[in-house]
């Protein structure tokens, strides 16, 4: 949905040491690889050769709360971060153009990696009540249907909800319905793994003309994983428990192009402009879904009841435009100081099913197309 747009789109700054340590300001400073992806004319600043690998190492904490209990989670991972390679092409002219450079470069966009812990005790709800409001206006008879699972206007939670007979109507025939357990007190657990990546492999071209003007083209293939599992327990008083297992992957490749500009009027000043088309991403997902509940009956009985679903889908993805202007003044030999000022145009997001149509994503885009452009600025000091 739109949320996962989103965050298939988000990027973190992550690429060579002296480009991590300028917090990603690099659109108008050129001579560095992980810059290459912002502006493709920074490419034009290289003199020679050079070759650059990169590792990181990244520390995640999260912290949940609910109802006053907190929960901490800790995760740490060394990532490879980037690979490249620059051919510098000198013409041995005083004037006119100067450098004729190529590169290939490996940058990785974006780390899923992420744990989350949410627990609760004494509640006054339960997950029941939730799939019990989002089945209201459906009949028994609508999740009894041969396959409900193929029903669009059928949510998944209702049918393993309904199947393993968590929810019930309020009374027969009728298309409102209840949490079989009410007036019950509840623990809950939540646990969440994340993982996956966005990586961009880069082939680059830019000009160096009189050491005044830089100008650059880009050709971007990107490679996105993402995988979610989650882990969902209930405790509801004395009637017993049920759990939900899910786990959702999708993947996809896509390819974009860059245009960028630097321009350096003087010697201690240079203007920088890029901009990235969408990426557009032929993609597939998976989705799973297990719920087991096991029930304590008037007779003391334990009744288990286990439900499951599957799905999988194919579809297109394009992310936003991506517009770039910066500034870098150069200190002398002592150092210098970098500005970006980046927008993404998140409303021209959109997603399309696998044989081009848009009807089954129509509340998705339509949600799409409320979003905001988003403004970020970055800043960097090299001494």
């Amino acid at each position: 949905n739109e949320f996962d747009a989103v965050k298939y789109s988000q990027t973190d700054i992550v690429g060579s040491a002296r480009y991590m340590g300028m917090a990603g300001a690099f659109g108008a400073v050129g001579g560095d690889m992980s810059g290459i992806e912002i502006n493709p004319a920074g490419l034009g600043v290289f003199r020679r050769f050079e070759l650059s690998l990169g590792f990181g190492a990244v520390g995640t904490q999260n912290k949940s709360t609910l109802e006053n209990e907190s929960s901490i989670v800790h995760r740490t991972h060394i990532p490879f971060n980037n690979f490249g390679f620059v051919l510098a092409f000198n013409s041995n002219k005083e004037s006119g153009i100067l450098n004729n450079n190529f590169s290939f470069t490996y940058n990785k966009l974006k780390n899923f990696n992420y744990n989350t812990t949410v627990s609760g005790s004494n509640l006054g709800s339960s997950l029941s009540d939730y799939m019990a409001d989002m089945t209201n206006g459906l009949f028994k008879t609508d999740l009894d249907a041969t396959n409900p699972y193929n029903n669009a206007e059928i949510g998944f939670l209702s049918i393993l909800g309904y199947k393993a007979g968590l929810i019930e109507p309020t009374e027969s025939g009728s298309n409102t319905w209840q949490s079989s357990m009410p007036n019950e007190t509840v623990n809950s657990l939540y646990n969440a793994r994340e993982s996956g990546y966005v990586n961009e492999w880069k082939f680059a071209y830019s000009m160096n003309v009189n050491n005044v003007f830089y100008w650059g083209l880009s050709v971007g293939i990107t490679d996105l994983f993402y995988k979610k599992e989650t882990f969902y327990k209930e405790e509801i008083g004395s009637l017993g428990d049920f759990s939900i297992d899910n786990s959702f992957r999708t993947e996809g490749i896509g390819a974009n192009f860059g245009l960028g500009i630097i321009f350096r009027p003087i010697d201690q000043i240079r203007l920088g402009a890029a901009v990235k088309t969408p990426t557009i991403y032929s993609s597939s997902a998976e989705d799973y879904g297990l719920e087991d509940s096991q029930r304590t009956s008037i007779s003391s009985s334990k009744t288990t009841l286990e439900e499951y679903c599957s799905s999988n889908s194919y579809y297109q993805f394009i992310s936003p435009w991506k517009y770039n202007f910066s500034a870098a003044f150069i200190l002398g030999h002592r150092g210098l100081i970098s500005l970006d000022y980046e927008l993404m145009d998140y409303a021209h997001m959109r997603l399309i099913e696998d044989y081009g149509g848009t009807s089954g994503f129509s509340t998705e885009n339509n949600n799409i197309k409320k979003l905001k452009m988003t403004h970020s600025l970055r800043a960097g000091l090299e001494i």
